[in-house]
């Protein structure tokens, strides 16, 4: 038993044996896994959206960001959404100097699928565009939701 495990040590640091890397669990299957002691728990997408609130523009007061709540996202996710108020920071480059702004986080929980993604890209591109925005930031991820 020694021998061989002085072998498999012996051949893994000179290369000759590759080690296999543990499997990582998808996303989709932690969150199935979490829904299984859940009632009624489903599997869904949860996205994230961070808004900058500051740009050449000026800033994005809390009025302007309403009525494009209002207007652009809430006729895409009628059903409900979250709105987080932060302060985040971020660098164009390594070179350039942090910057600091004021940010909203969109948090929505949905069903998935090609539509979903559409009108979340909508979202996006008509924020980058009316507030001349670079980017807004995306995060997706699955998770448990129980109603």
């Amino acid at each position: 038993m020694k021998a061989a495990a002085l072998l498999a040590a012996t051949l893994l640091a000179a290369g000759t044996v590759q080690a296999r890397p543990a499997a990582v669990p998808s996303d989709r299957q932690v969150a199935a896994s979490a829904c299984a002691g859940v009632p009624g728990g489903r599997v869904w997408r949860r996205t994230e959206l961070y808004f900058g609130r500051s740009g050449p523009g000026g800033p994005v007061d809390d009025t302007a960001f309403a009525v494009f709540v209002d207007r652009v996202v809430t006729p895409r996710f009628p059903d409900g959404l979250t709105l987080l108020d932060g302060r985040g920071q971020y660098r164009e480059s390594p070179e350039a100097p942090i910057g600091r702004e004021a940010s909203t986080v969109l948090v929505l929980l949905h069903p998935g699928g090609r539509e979903a993604g559409a009108r979340i890209e909508a979202i996006r591109a008509a924020y980058k565009a009316e507030f001349r925005q670079r980017s807004v930031l995306r995060v997706d991820r699955a998770a448990c939701v129980s109603l």
